[in-house]
């Protein structure tokens, strides 16, 4: 069994907090890691997935709870939501922490009344598809260290995979029950988007879905848009809706975790930067299904490379920060003269690391502009400049004062 570093985070905020609520989408291993801390740790494990428990609970909720005797582990948390009062009577009535270890697929507290109902109550944790950092057993939190003067030493001895490997895994995507599949990676994909679509969307909203082939065909507009600006005016006009509707969709697959918009870094410039969120899909191999990509017919200079690999990186990041004991935001930084930079990671101090991502092997000083931009502006708060690069070294750019540092893109495959 592959370690999940949430599993150190959870087990310490539950000594603090009287429910710990994993979130993420189907199949990213929840049901797994929440069996593994009950076992663990003397909680018992209720699964919501099974039928004859529904019944059970929905019968009497009030009784259910009131018999349980030790704590609980309720996997699947969304399939009772009725069930949220219950436990907040409960938790009001005992100050004893670390009560629940709740897990939802859908993210439920996008209602306001479910979400203030247990506000100050919970903590909610993400859980994504393995890292790197979980596959290679790291020992270090990578977006932790590249805040650190002595970063190389942490990742001077990384393994650097060879290209034909790298990308290979970003095609095939880190679903766990994908990772060990030798083929028919796309037959599972496709079950897996007709089960959210179908199934779990229908459950999410209150009045049932009628065209949800718009849905699919939405998830392959944003596939073909990971990485880009979200703009839900095209959008709209491609499925030939309306924009409360395509702006409807998009919330809908953002609550299955499906999707996740990263919000632009600016503080008082007015106009002088793009204020649209960027948007990027949860897994680099569901991007593969959806645009039928495939290693015998795939171009390493093409665009799909390019928005695989920020994607890619993207998703490394997050998952670092996730399960990280410290607080970080990850944002992204474009002015109104499209000078960009990738990621923007700012800690708990206000510090700031700029990182930019580059497929190619060799860094000009063109690839260097927007984090020159950005270097300019805040200057002040700046800790680290960096660029993920297709070479295999450690290395740095001169940047007017400061120096950019080059770190291959391959040791996060």
């Amino acid at each position: 069994m592959i370690k999940r570093k949430l599993e150190d985070l959870i087990t310490d905020l539950l000594k603090y907090f009287k429910i710990v609520f994993i979130a993420g989408a189907r199949q990213v291993g929840k049901s797994t890691l929440a069996r593994y801390l009950a076992s663990e740790l003397g909680y018992t494990y209720i699964s919501l997935d099974d039928p004859e428990m529904r019944k059970t609970i929905k019968a009497a909720p009030d009784l259910f709870l009131a018999t349980t005797k030790s704590k609980l582990v309720i996997d699947e948390i969304q399939k009772i939501p009725e069930l949220i009062d219950y436990i907040k009577i409960n938790v009001d009535t005992n100050e004893q922490k670390g009560q629940f270890i709740l897990t939802g697929s859908t993210n439920i507290f996008h209602n306001p009344k479910i979400y203030e109902s247990l506000a100050g109550r919970m903590v909610i944790t993400k859980l994504y598809p393995f890292s790197a950092a979980e596959l290679k057993e790291w020992d270090f939190n990578l977006v932790e260290i590249l805040f650190r003067k002595d970063f190389y030493n942490f990742i001077k001895d990384l393994p650097v995979s060879d290209y034909e490997k790298a990308v290979s895994i970003i095609l095939k995507g880190r679903f766990p029950p994908v990772f060990n599949l030798d083929k028919f990676s796309n037959k599972w994909f496709s079950s897996y988007i007709e089960a959210r679509i179908n199934k779990d969307l229908n459950d999410l909203t209150e009045k049932k879905l009628h065209k949800l082939s718009n849905v699919k065909k939405l998830l392959k507009l944003l596939a073909d848009r990971s990485a880009g600006l979200l703009n839900v005016n095209h959008i709209s006009q491609e499925l030939k809706t309306s924009y409360q509707t395509a702006k409807n969709y998009l919330t809908y697959l953002e609550a299955l975790y499906l999707i996740e918009p990263l919000p632009p870094f600016y503080t008082n410039v007015g106009k002088q930067v793009i204020k649209q969120p960027k948007v990027y899909l949860l897994d680099t191999g569901l991007i593969t299904y959806l645009l039928d990509l495939s290693e015998s017919k795939f171009d390493f200079i093409s665009s799909d490379f390019g928005k695989l690999l920020e994607t890619h990186v993207y998703l490394e990041l997050k998952k670092e920060i996730s399960y990280s004991q410290q607080e970080f935001q990850i944002f992204y930084f474009r002015d109104d003269k499209k000078n960009e930079v990738d990621f923007i990671i700012q800690n708990q101090k206000g510090e700031l690391i700029a990182i930019e991502v580059k497929a190619k092997t060799v860094i000009n000083s063109n690839d260097l502009k927007g984090l020159r931009v950005f270097y300019n502006r805040y200057a002040d708060r700046i800790s680290k400049l960096y660029i993920f690069y297709g070479g295999d070294k450690i290395g740095a750019e001169k940047l007017n004062d400061t120096v950019v540092y080059k770190l291959p893109w391959r040791v996060l495959a």
